[in-house]
């Protein structure tokens, strides 16, 4: 019988690049809502430029990437090096510490901005 090893490098990366997908979402939302305001709206046309429109679907998710870099990292790392399986249980730790994160990350950006 062969063991079957755990696949870490595909784990690392799933997690890693979550906010990646969230922000590849967030930004054809945006792009399609900022599509239908300027349809909406004709006194806005000389407003936004072309090139903002386009590049909003591919900025964001780099933007999402760059600002959730070091939580996700280490998510991602804790992830991977504890070999966690899939069980209801762990599926549902693995939520609530992630939210969490984001929660934190999220408060301490906006603490920092406070001060500086």
């Amino acid at each position: 019988m062969s063991k079957v090893s755990y696949p870490r490098r595909k784990v690392f990366f799933a997690f890693f690049f979550c906010p990646l997908m969230l922000g590849l979402i967030v930004g054809v939302v945006k792009f399609v809502a900022l599509l239908v305001h300027l349809a909406s709206n004709a006194r806005l046309m000389g407003e936004v430029r072309g090139t903002e429109l386009v590049l909003m679907p591919i900025a964001a998710p780099l933007i999402a990437q760059v600002v959730f870099l070091l939580p996700f990292l280490g998510f991602a790392a804790l992830i991977a090096l504890k070999k966690i399986h899939r069980t209801t249980r762990n599926c549902v730790v693995i939520s609530l510490t992630g939210g969490l994160g984001y929660v934190v990350d999220v408060v301490v950006c906006r603490h920092c901005r406070a001060r500086g």
